[in-house]
């Protein structure tokens, strides 16, 4: 029996914006240790290049609280009144209804809070446009691309024509590793250059190009 073409998913900065949930709890964390937090650009533009917390905060002298801050943000980040902050757009939802009738989607994400996070694919009504959700959590020993990578092989077997969707670098590496093809959006949570470094097979701005670009 031959292996299935299947597109696996992203979901943070992929199919869903998550920049205001980012932004919201970095913000009201400084304003609990009496800090000054940055604009909401220049925030999401220095965490689009990947600069490290302790670098943000130093931006308003605030990387005192460094160590209190990633306490926090890792209680906070899940919560489900920060999730409800993220976004997803009929248009990509009308992309992903239109792969779906071709391909097998499959959701592949790094959250803790795995009842937080079905719960949040409910109410944004794109629960059932997956086949199937793979979820660990991040917080491990192990790069985040090798968790990842074990996500997807215990997920069963896949044709090597089949798909990554990423916005960072641990869904390129990842993709790399298992040799099948990735697709990088530059709109999510790191910018052009930076994902061009990693060398992505393709390497788009938009989700609405995916749907041409798979159906070429």
């Amino acid at each position: 029996m031959k292996d299935k073409e299947v597109i696996f998913f992203d979901l943070d900065g992929v199919v869903f914006n998550v920049f205001r949930r980012n932004y919201q709890v970095y913000k009201e964390i400084l304003k609990k240790y009496g800090k000054s937090p940055l604009a909401f650009k220049e925030y999401i533009d220095l965490k689009r290049k990947k600069i490290s917390f302790q670098e943000i905060l130093k931006k308003k002298r605030a990387d005192d609280i460094l160590e209190q801050f990633e306490k926090e943000w890792n209680n906070l980040i899940e919560k489900p009144h920060y999730l409800k902050l993220d976004r997803i757009t009929q248009k990509k939802k009308e992309v992903l209804l239109a792969l779906k009738r071709t391909y097998p989607l499959i959701l592949i994400t790094l959250r803790k809070n795995k009842k937080a996070l079905y719960e949040q694919l409910k109410k944004k009504k794109i629960a059932k446009i997956f086949d199937k959700v793979l979820v660990a959590s991040g917080r491990s020993k192990y790069p985040k691309w090798k968790i990842k990578s074990k996500l997807l092989k215990k997920y069963g077997k896949f044709s090597k024509n089949s798909i990554i969707v990423g916005d960072t670098e641990t869904d390129i590496l990842m993709g790399k590793h298992l040799v099948i093809k990735t697709i990088a959006v530059s709109s999510g949570m790191r910018n052009r250059k930076f994902l061009k470094k990693y060398k992505p097979d393709i390497l788009i701005k938009d989700f609405s190009e995916i749907k041409n670009i798979i159906n070429q």
